[in-house]
């Protein structure tokens, strides 16, 4: 996964209107898809960094996060002892979803590969499964919600998992997944929109020590290109890489 954090010497970032100390900003996912020193986003997409954090953390959490707060407070509304189960729960979305559903008082259960198993128990996943070696036996009518970060459960899987009043979140959307969320059901599609409430929420979760990113690695803009080359072939570095312009 890769993110751009942006800033200037004296510690501002534009927001879409005006330079404001310490801000976050997410463009749009049609003016996304490129690196530069300066970013124009819309005020509504910005929220004040916490001190407590650095930019490039701020600009590894933003992306990732707004999906994950938009699948399980937007849409799932997930509370306090509803049970849910998170695919690739390693991964960037995964990874945010998993601190979200603890903040919110979920019981989570996850999927990664059997040497990530660790590393989610100590991310706060309680029970942790190799998706290699997924088996949907013991996990049938189990869950209030399942958020398949990875894409690799089928609608038939989805089904088998959910209590009778559950929901299934999608954000790699398959013929079959489309299908299935344009019909009235308990399948939903995701995406990364922005909102004010959901970048404020983000924001406080981040400034609390909630929500921590990943970060594998991180590049100055003049080496984005070989940065991206080098986790294009070799999946490294495991965590987000981040882009970083002069300062």
């Amino acid at each position: 996964m890769i993110s751009q954090a942006w800033s200037k010497p004296s510690g501002r970032a534009w927001n879409g209107s005006r330079w404001a100390t310490k801000s976050s900003a997410s463009p749009s996912i049609s003016k996304a898809g490129a690196f530069a020193e300066f970013l124009v986003a819309d005020e509504k997409n910005a929220a004040l960094k916490p001190p407590s954090i650095s930019f490039e953390q701020a600009a590894a959490l933003t992306l990732v996060s707004v999906t994950a707060w938009n699948a399980l407070v937007a849409k799932a509304k997930l509370r306090v002892g509803q049970s849910v189960f998170i695919t690739g729960c390693l991964g960037g979305v995964g990874r945010s979803a998993v601190q979200i559903a603890r903040m919110l008082g979920a019981d989570v259960a996850g999927s990664c590969s059997a040497s990530g198993r660790e590393e989610a128990l100590a991310l706060g996943v309680g029970e942790v499964v190799d998706y290699r070696a997924f088996d949907i036996a013991p996990y049938r009518h189990r869950f209030d919600v399942v958020f398949d970060t990875a894409g690799t459960l089928s609608l038939s899987q989805f089904g088998a998992m959910l209590k009778r009043r559950g929901m299934s979140l999608h954000i790699i959307p398959t013929p079959a997944k489309m299908i299935g969320c344009l019909l009235p059901s308990r399948h939903h599609l995701v995406f990364g929109n922005p909102t004010p409430e959901c970048m404020a929420g983000i924001a406080e979760a981040a400034g609390r020590g909630k929500l921590v990113p990943a970060i594998g690695r991180t590049a100055p803009l003049s080496e984005a290109i070989s940065a991206i080359v080098e986790l294009e072939m070799t999946g490294l570095p495991k965590g987000k890489l981040v882009i970083v312009p002069k300062r």
